[in-house]
């Protein structure tokens, strides 16, 4: 607190599990504040029940529907979304070749 300073000695394995925890946190807080600022952007404001306004990731397994996602969940969307690009493309590609 302040100009206060604290040190605490840790091996590289504590150092690194320090580490990818704030990593972790500090991502989750900004996939939080992305989200809460889509949903005040895309939100009407004169919806009666804003609750009932989500957005649904498609995946190549189907809807993924949860109370909260997280980031790694996004992440699993994202390269999904992306695998299921590049397998498409190719089908196509062999599709036209033959």
């Amino acid at each position: 607190i302040g100009n206060d300073t604290q040190d605490k000695f840790l091996n590289v394995e504590e150092a690194s599990s320090n580490r990818d925890a704030m990593a972790k946190m500090i991502f989750n807080k900004i996939f939080a504040w992305v989200f809460e600022l889509c949903n005040v952007i895309l939100v009407d404001p004169k919806s009666a029940n804003k609750e009932t306004c989500t957005i649904g990731v498609l995946d190549i397994f189907g809807f993924e529907v949860f109370k909260k996602n997280s980031l790694e969940q996004m992440c699993i969307d994202l390269t999904n979304e992306q695998l299921q690009g590049f397998f498409n493309q190719s089908i196509f590609v062999a599709e036209q070749e033959e």
